[in-house]
Parts: structure tokens; sequence; C-alpha cells
């Protein structure tokens, strides 16, 4: 996996599995393997036969699968801030403990912590 670190962004490389072109890889991997019959006698004969086998295989898909860049899929706000980090896991915090006791007095903590994430959230962005 490639990885560069760019003005505070991580670019990444990836493969799309589903735009490999599988005819490069076949015609690759049958140009790496082919039909060879060696003379396997020993462990030692079969471990470096399957180390050629695979390292056919990958260097094949690398070829017919290459990585495109990608940078982060998030987008970085003027308006976010620790404060409304710390205030949305609270925020989550309490709804998940209200979903899971059922209890009105969670479901109000809940509430009032979501409502301060907002107002925050609001604030912030009125702000910048």
């Amino acid at each position: 996996m490639l990885s560069n670190k760019i003005n505070d962004h991580l670019i990444v490389g990836r493969r799309n599995i589903k735009n490999t072109n599988w005819n490069t890889y076949e015609e690759e991997l049958g140009a790496k393997v082919g039909l060879w019959f060696g003379n396997i006698t020993t462990p030692a004969d079969i471990d470096r036969e399957l180390a050629k086998v695979n390292s056919a295989i990958i260097t094949s898909f690398e070829t017919a699968c290459p990585e495109r860049r990608v940078s982060g899929r998030h987008i970085k706000v003027p308006w976010w801030n620790h404060e409304l980090k710390v205030l949305r896991q609270k925020a989550d915090k309490a709804f998940h403990i209200a979903y899971k006791s059922r209890s009105p007095d969670d479901w109000d903590k809940h509430r009032v912590a979501r409502r301060a994430f907002k107002k925050a959230l609001r604030q912030s962005k009125r702000e910048t």
C-alpha cells in the first residue's frame, strides 16, 4: 500500500478489484507460470516451486490491478474543532446508553447532550 503525507492529507494507494483487467491477469500469469514440470523430489523443492507460483500470482495481479492514489475521504472544514468532537462523543455515548436502557431519564440526558452539541456546532459555524 502506497502512503505519503502531503499538506496534512494522507495519500493512500488502493486497488479496486472490480476494475481488474482479468485478461491481462491471465496473460501475465500464463507467461510467468506456463506449463512447467520442475523436478520435485524434496520438501524444499515444493517450497521453492510454491514460492515461484505465489510470486507469479501476486505480480500478475499487481500488473492487472494497479494501485490508484486515493486521498483521505474526509475534507477538513474550518469550523470543526476538538470541543465539537468531545461533545459529539458524549452525545453518541448518551444515545447508546439510552438505547440500551430504554429509560426516559437516559433519553433526557441524550437530548441534553445532543442539544449542547448542536448549539456548539451552530456557534462554531457562525464564527468561521
